[in-house]
């Protein structure tokens, strides 16, 4: 009976550190998204059987963060079917430094995936750039017209 007290007085006391929220770091420093625009015209020209599988959507993003930090990743949501869920991809970039209040432009080497292409197409995407201490950015949403 006494190991059986001792064993619920000790998964008491784990219990409540588990819930401890003062040992909580934030992740840092969000980047800040200006601007996002996709092709010219919002039109990206592709077939999968002319491409061979996606097609590319290069993405331009400008942002701004602190000079010591800095954007190593992008995630990109598609949505075909107009519903909240979709595909993400997660795209690396050359890592791009922030430059304290000041605009900073890159360029993420996106492509709709093979498996929700179709043409004639409205397609919805989402931007999200993340730092290399994994904090992200809020999404940055815009459409695109496949012919």
């Amino acid at each position: 009976m006494r190991f059986l007290s001792s064993l619920l007085s000790l998964a008491f006391v784990a219990a409540a550190a588990c819930n401890d929220s003062s040992t909580y770091e934030p992740p840092g420093i969000q980047p800040q998204i200006i601007t996002a625009t996709g092709p010219t015209g919002a039109t990206v020209v592709c077939h999968p059987v002319d491409s061979g599988g996606n097609c590319p959507l290069p993405i331009t993003v400008a942002f701004r963060l602190p000079k010591d930090q800095f954007v190593t990743r992008a995630i990109v949501r598609f949505q075909g079917d107009g519903s909240d869920i979709g595909i993400d991809r997660t795209y690396s970039v050359d890592p791009a430094s922030g430059n304290d209040g000041a605009d900073v432009s890159l360029t993420i080497e996106a492509d709709i995936p093979a498996t929700i292409l179709r043409r004639n197409a409205l397609f919805t995407y989402t931007v999200v750039l993340v730092t290399g201490a994994g904090a992200k950015s809020t999404a940055s949403t815009l459409t695109i017209s496949v012919t």
